[in-house]
């Protein structure tokens, strides 16, 4: 059987080493290190094109929305933001 176009989402607490502290999305897998529901929100994303909200090497965010679940800490998010949401793709 071949599945077409899924995505995989594995929510490992700290069983997996992965260099960012809460999560990675790689092409159609994303692992999470953080059990909480909003980091898995923002990694979940990345699995439909949504793009980090921060730069990579600094992690200053480049919202302008400050509770966007793509910003540098997404614990502090509540929701998706205009950007994020005109980013996903099916």
């Amino acid at each position: 059987m071949k599945l077409k176009n899924c995505k995989i989402v594995v929510v490992s607490g700290n069983k997996y080493h992965i260099s960012a502290p809460h999560g990675v999305a790689v092409g159609n897998v994303c692992i999470n290190r953080c059990l909480e529901e909003k980091s898995i929100w923002h990694e979940t994303a990345h699995l439909f094109g949504v793009s980090d909200h921060y730069d990579e090497n600094t992690h200053e965010t480049i919202c302008g929305d400050e509770k966007c679940f793509m910003r540098w800490n997404a614990l502090n998010g509540d929701h998706f933001c205009e950007k994020a949401l005109s980013e996903i793709a099916f």
